[in-house]
This record gives structure tokens, sequence and C-alpha cells, in this order.
């Protein structure tokens, strides 16, 4: 697959599209690069890297030539060339502010391992099921570096970013408990995008402490980085986006949906929550705000943590109120005011 993509600088040849897709369903047909055997995964991922810096030298020569369009038609346009001189700056002076778009392509381009980090989880996680998809990833990667820029304390941006691209490649419901541990997809992810030792020592601290399960037992991040990536994780679990996941979650994996007769354990331990990788008697969509979604508000590390789970906590309760009165429940609605008032 790789040399067909990789065939010609001036990109894949459209004969060649059809096989490369062809390829693709045979070596992974779930989309995912876990279905890839384990002796081929590094072979496929040499072609990846050749084949974005292939990308990037067709860019660059695309660019020449629109260049060459710019300059020949700079000679022609006074305004143009006033543009180009500076003396038009004070007009455009607007894109220049902290929020703008060009700011935000520079720092982009000052963190070029950032790019392939996502490259590779995308590869690992893009056809997960289990909610933690690397459409998940990219939600809370988007709501940690808001959550960096409107904490009171200076925290490092490119370990914010990095530990919420890979918080969940080496989560236990993708590896197993026993990899888990390990943290193998994110040590080896960061050594091919060449990050730093002291930086991927730092996010392999964070990833280490972050999840619902951990913090049953107690532990939870120490660096601002990982708090802050902690309650942007836990933030998209909740809300209306977290009902969604609930619910995907429990159709993908045949759990049921509401059970009347079937009462929440609103006390479950750390080794009753999905031991081994089981799911508990008790666990099902509805049931599963009680056990879990209900209680991440009260586990925010930091103030934009807080004041966004307190939001999203509202969207949760008050599906809930209007769920059970429509399913008849009011037994059910008793339960969870009485729960809310704890």
């Amino acid at each position: 697959m790789g040399v067909y993509k990789n065939r010609s600088i001036t990109g894949v040849r459209p004969k060649d599209e059809e096989k490369v897709e062809t390829l693709r369903e045979v070596i992974m047909p779930n989309d995912r690069m876990g279905d890839i055997p384990g002796e081929y995964r590094e072979q496929h991922l040499a072609f990846l890297e050749q084949y974005h810096k292939l990308e990037s030298e067709r860019k660059r020569l695309g660019l020449i030539g629109l260049k060459a369009h710019v300059l020949s038609t700079l000679e022609r346009n006074p305004a143009l060339v006033e543009l180009a001189q500076g003396k038009m700056d004070g007009a455009l002076s607007f894109f220049t502010g902290s929020n703008s778009f060009i700011i935000e392509s520079m720092e982009e381009l000052q963190m070029p391992q950032i790019d392939k980090v996502k490259m590779l989880v995308r590869e690992l996680l893009g056809g997960d099921t289990s909610g933690h998809a690397d459409d998940h990833v990219k939600r809370v990667a988007l709501l940690a570096e808001r959550f960096a820029s409107e904490c009171s304390e200076p925290v490092d941006l490119q370990e914010v970013l990095l530990t919420a691209w890979l918080h969940d490649v080496d989560d236990y419901k993708l590896v197993g408990k026993a990899q888990a541990e390990k943290l193998t997809n994110a040590v080896n992810i960061m050594a091919q995008a060449e990050v730093v030792n002291s930086l991927s020592q730092a996010v392999l601290e964070n990833i280490a402490a972050i999840g619902y399960s951990k913090r049953l037992n107690g532990r939870q991040p120490q660096r601002l980085a990982g708090q802050i990536v902690s309650d942007a994780d836990m933030c998209d679990a909740i809300g209306a986006v977290g009902i969604e996941r609930a619910l995907v979650y429990a159709c993908h994996h045949g759990g049921r949906i509401f059970d009347p007769a079937v009462w929440p354990n609103v006390n479950l331990a750390a080794h009753e929550y999905n031991a081994d990788g089981n799911t508990h008697d008790t666990d099902g969509f509805i049931n599963h705000f009680f056990e879990k979604l209900l209680k991440l508000k009260g586990l925010m590390l930091t103030e934009p943590g807080r004041i966004e789970a307190k939001n999203r906590q509202q969207i949760m309760v008050d599906f809930l109120r209007h769920y059970f009165r429509e399913k008849n429940a009011p037994e059910w609605s008793e339960f969870l005011e009485e729960y809310l008032r704890r």
C-alpha cells in the first residue's frame, strides 16, 4: 500500500487509488493500525511517514508555482506592491491578536511532533467502538487547550496537548489491564515523533494517573498539565456528548438501556468497576449515570474544569428528569432527586 501511495512525487495516481483502498480493506478491515500483524506494523508506519513527507513536498512544489503567480501579479498591481512593502500593515493589524489564526498556525509549525503524534494516534484508535476513538481524543485535546488558556497558572501547552492526544492509547479497555500499565503505545509513539526525553517522561507521568478507575484507587495527576487533561477527559464523558457516548457504548456492547427492576450500585468499589474487563451485574445505560457519570463533577481538579462540569452536569440531570417522566417511572424520579441531595 505504501508503494502505491509513494510511487510519484506529484501524488497518488488515479489508477492506484483503487488498489490502495483494496489493500487497506485487507490489511486494516476495521481501519485500525491494531489490525496489522505486529511484524508488519513498523514497516507500515515507515511507509506512512514517507507518504507524509511526499505530501509535504507536493505542497511545497505547488507553493512555488503559486509564489511565481503572486510575484507576477504584484508587478502589475500598485495596491499589492504597497501591501508587500508593509504600507497596509495598519489595516491588517486585526489579524495579529492573540487569538488570530496566524498565531495559531505559527504555533503549529513550532511543534511538528504534535502532527506526527496525531497521525499515529488516529491510526491506532480510528476504528475503536468503546468510546475512546480519535474523535473523543480530539475533543479532549481541544477542551484541554481551552482549559489551559483559562487557568490562572502558567502551563506547558505542548505537555498538555501530548498528554491529551496520548491519554487513551494504552487504556485498559483497549489493550487489556496487563498491557495498560506499561504504556507501551505512548512510549513508542513519542519515540517515533522524537519527543525529547524530559517532556516524554512528564507526559507518561500524567497518563499513568488519568482515568476514573485510577481515581477510585486513589491516584490522580500531580502536574498541572495532567490535571487539565484529566478534567477535559472527564468532561467529555458528561453533558450531551457524554449521553451520546454512553448510549453508543451500551448499544455496541449489547448492554441494557433501562430496566426499572435493576437498580444501580451507587457505591461501586474499585475492584467491582469493570473488574477484569467484565461488565458488573447492574451495568446499563441509565444506571451508568448513577454509578459513574453524575460523580465526575466532584472529581474536577481545576477551576475551568469545575465550571464546565457544572454546566454539563445540569444537561444530564435535565435529561434524566425528562426520561423518567416520559417512561412513567416515578420511583426512579424520586431516586434521582434523592441522589442529587447527597
